[in-house]
């Protein structure tokens, strides 16, 4: 999944931009690591200020600085593209996918690939690139005044790197068993809210103090092992790095040419110490920020795209025909399916006001979504004329986060003024002028928790104008008039009576005494 998010991550960003910005970051850190070659060059032989080198001193001075502009820039790029990226996957999936997950969760799991991916950007690529060209150029500048010290230099930080990464990785164990200590403690928190109830009859106040102290007791513990043995590693990863630079120190020492200065030799040991000592931590950080991703990415399904519903269009029809439907729902507990639809066969007429009746569980809104295409029979099909588009409106439907006037005309292809006159004349009729009667109002913002505030009519009405100044030709309601009382209920069904020779009405209800508003009745 990670492979596949990661070679999509790249063509989204484009090859050469990806380029041009590691290029860029290798520039800067290899101008960063001339510094202590640039350094003992400021002042000459004949102690006189070098001032080309003391200016390209200076500009090197400012490089972590521009860096940190570099650093932004890639940083949000790989924000912008890894929620597009996921959002796109999001887009390819059927309508059956999000039924597996709750609005937040997913909300959440894009939050955490976004960060993971902000972190590797901002973090994990500047420490890498720097580890690396450190190691390059300081064997070249070796290199340059001792061949063999120079290679000897390459092939210890190699080693160093290697050790560094084995040991901080050996700890990923110790920190998977913390995080599962801190579920714990997340559980405990969980578990009072959920049994709020039975703490307060039974007065276990005390008792779930010490139940929880004790989880957050043993969380505190593990994670005080953990980072010792972070801190351990480090101190070990620290005393080897010291030991080779004293190493390499010995061997200038005792091959030392006083023909050269030792300044620069002093100075490039010093900026291996600086440059080096935290690659096993970043390596460390690396890994479980893959971890997460991969995890996250995992959650989603990433990569494992869907079918897609499509009805079956015949030319030939002049009605929406369903033949022998089957749909078996599956149970996420167990394989076992229960049967919602029975090799069903019906035929809606365009242009008709159709009632759909039925009990509990006889697969009234399944019938509907499947007609609507976002459910897939087991058997059977659907097939409809030639030009037509078909909505679902559920009782539950939300609006989106944006004007009135976005979410009123959703869909529409041309918002005309008569369009609008049509909107407002809808609206008087349902009776929420109140909160759509001026242009004015058609551009204030909405979102969820206005839509909230809304009551349960005054939503229903909202989601019914909208889907009578849409551009389909039918309109399936699920219980549409379920939070309308009779004189709005009466208001609708005149209204879908009004507009029965443009579109067709397929109307799930529980009400006996509306069926005189239907040309047909259909019983499941």
């Amino acid at each position: 999944m990670i492979y596949k998010f990661s070679k999509n991550f790249m063509k989204e960003i484009g090859q050469e931009r990806i380029i041009f910005i590691l290029c860029l970051f290798v520039l800067g850190y290899g101008l960063i690591c001339i510094q202590p070659y640039l350094l003992p060059q400021i002042v000459n032989k004949d102690s006189t200020i070098s001032y080309v080198n003391f200016s390209l001193f200076l500009i090197t001075l400012l490089v972590p600085s521009l860096l940190n502009y570099l650093s932004n820039f890639f940083v949000q790029i790989t924000r912008e593209v890894s929620k597009n990226l996921v959002f796109d996957f999001f887009k390819s999936q059927n309508y059956e996918y999000f039924l597996e997950f709750k609005s937040s969760e997913l909300q959440g799991i894009v939050s955490e690939i976004s960060f993971t991916c902000r972190a590797i950007a901002q973090e994990i690529v500047p420490a890498f690139i720097r580890a690396s060209i450190t190691v390059i150029m300081f064997s070249v500048f070796i290199g340059m005044q001792d061949k063999f010290l120079g290679v000897l230099y390459c092939i210890l930080c190699i080693i160093y790197m290697t050790l560094s990464s084995y040991s901080s990785k050996k700890n990923r164990s110790n920190i998977q068993s913390a995080i599962g200590k801190t579920l714990d403690v997340n559980k405990g928190i969980d578990d009072y809210f959920k049994n709020i109830d039975s703490i307060y009859s039974y007065k276990m106040f005390r008792r779930e103090s010490e139940i929880f102290r004790q989880k957050t007791k043993e969380e505190a513990n593990i994670y005080y092992r953990v980072q010792k043995s972070i801190y351990n590693i480090y101190f070990c990863q620290q005393i080897l790095l010291v030991g080779i630079i004293s190493f390499l120190s010995l061997l200038w020492v005792n091959n030392f040419d006083y023909s050269r200065n030792p300044i620069s030799f002093i100075l490039v040991l010093i900026y291996s110490v600086l440059n080096l000592s935290s690659f096993g931590t970043d390596f460390l950080s690396g890994i479980e920020l893959k971890d997460r991703l991969n995890i996250a990415l995992s959650k989603i399904h990433y990569g494992i795209e869907t079918a897609q519903h499509i009805l079956e269009i015949d030319k030939r029809e002049q009605s929406i025909h369903v033949r022998d439907l089957s749909f078996r729902f599956k149970h996420t507990q167990s394989d076992n399916k229960e049967v919602i639809l029975d090799h069903v066969n019906l035929i809606f007429p365009l242009q008709k006001n159709i009632a759909i009746l039925g009990g509990n569980g006889s697969g009234k809104t399944t019938l509907l979504k499947i007609v609507a295409g976002l459910f897939q029979p087991d058997e059977g099909k659907v097939t409809i004329p030639e030009g037509i588009k078909i909505i679902y409106v559920g009782q539950d439907s939300m609006i989106f986060n944006r004007s009135l006037k976005e979410n009123l005309f959703y869909g529409v292809t041309e918002i005309t003024s008569n369009k609008i006159k049509e909107l407002f004349y809808l609206a008087k009729r349902l009776q929420i002028n109140e909160i759509i009667s001026k242009d004015s109002d058609l551009e204030r913002e909405l979102d969820g928790e206005t839509f909230n505030s809304f009551s349960g009519g005054e939503k229903q009405k909202i989601l019914i104008l909208r889907s009578l100044i849409s551009d389909a030709d039918v309109i399936l309601f699920d219980e549409i008039t379920s939070g309308l009382d009779a004189v709005s209920a009466t208001t609708f069904y005149k209204l879908i009576r009004e507009y029965s020779s443009q579109k067709t009405f397929i109307c799930i209800t529980h009400r006996g005494e509306e069926l005189v508003n239907f040309d047909i009745v259909v019983s499941l």
